[in-house]
């Protein structure tokens, strides 16, 4: 009776020993697997942040049906322009056959003074490299619209307050960081044809350009710029030189990755000591 007892007694010794090893095991398998879970969950939430902040077109409902309808009500509308905050919000449009189509018709066609902004027919409104121009009206007397508040530009705050365009197109929405204002006159004895450079055929030739938009820049915008990034410039008449119909103000921005945070380049940027002006606005016109 007595070796049953001891038999008895190391059995429960050993069942016990064996529950305990087998819950350290469990215990220890499912740490090893919630930390593979929380790693795999950092990982994943890295690797969708990384994605996003080098994603170039935003996936966005709202934009892309509204892109849509206009593109049901008219089918040569190619996309969205907007500056948040300002007057423009409009869509766009091209004819590549007669580019000024829609210089002063609207969107049904008729007739209508302000027109709609319309896309260079060489410029392509998707798609990567090279700069693609927009022009529209500058309407600020009885009412404001189209291109009216790129004017504003000449004034750092509002920059800062509006340093981005978005346009939304096929492929979805982006961003485009406005690095540059400048006007422009095509009555100069040696205008700047900005408008007729679409595709960038050399480094010397983009080094040329720019070269060319920063003696004109009203705004120092510390952000890098090389040929291979993609360009977009708005272009209109200017409130200087009014009437002329050869004045030009011009706004050049560099698309940038939707979800990159642009806010420390802007804090950064200043204003231009003395931009070149077009030659009926130059000093020496002034004393002439």
């Amino acid at each position: 009776m007595k070796r049953w007892k001891n038999v008895l007694g190391i059995f429960l010794v050993l069942l016990s020993f064996s529950a305990l090893i087998t819950a350290i095991w469990f215990f220890r398998a499912g740490h090893e697997r919630d930390g593979f879970n929380r790693e795999k969950q950092g990982t994943e939430e890295n690797e969708t942040a990384q994605d996003e902040g080098s994603e170039i077109y935003a996936q966005i409902s709202d934009d892309l049906e509204l892109l849509a309808m206009y593109e049901d009500y008219n089918a040569d509308v190619v996309g969205i322009l907007r500056i948040p905050g300002t007057v423009l919000n409009h869509p766009v449009v091209q004819t590549p056959d007669e580019e000024d189509y829609y210089l002063l018709r609207g969107l049904d066609g008729e007739y209508n003074s302000h027109g709609v902004p319309f896309l260079s027919a060489q410029s392509q409104m998707e798609g990567e490299g090279g700069n693609r121009i927009i022009y529209g009206h500058n309407i600020r007397k009885r009412t404001r619209d189209v291109f009216c508040d790129l004017a504003y530009y000449e004034d750092l705050a509002f920059y800062k307050e509006h340093p981005v365009i978005e346009t939304v197109s096929k492929s979805g929405t982006r961003r485009w960081l406005i690095f540059a204002y400048f006007l422009a006159d095509n009555a100069d004895e040696n205008p700047f044809r900005y408008s007729d450079t679409v595709d960038f055929l050399s480094k010397a030739s983009f080094q040329d350009y720019m070269e060319e938009v920063e003696a004109r820049n009203w705004l120092q915008v510390p952000v890098a710029r090389s040929i291979e990034d993609t360009y977009l410039t708005l272009s209109s008449c200017s409130n200087e030189l009014a009437g002329s119909g050869t004045n030009r103000m011009v706004v050049m921005a560099v698309e940038t990755p939707y979800y990159q945070d642009v806010s420390g380049i802007v804090d950064k940027s200043s204003m231009a000591e003395s931009p070149k002006l077009p030659e009926k606005l130059s000093p020496d016109a002034e004393e002439e």
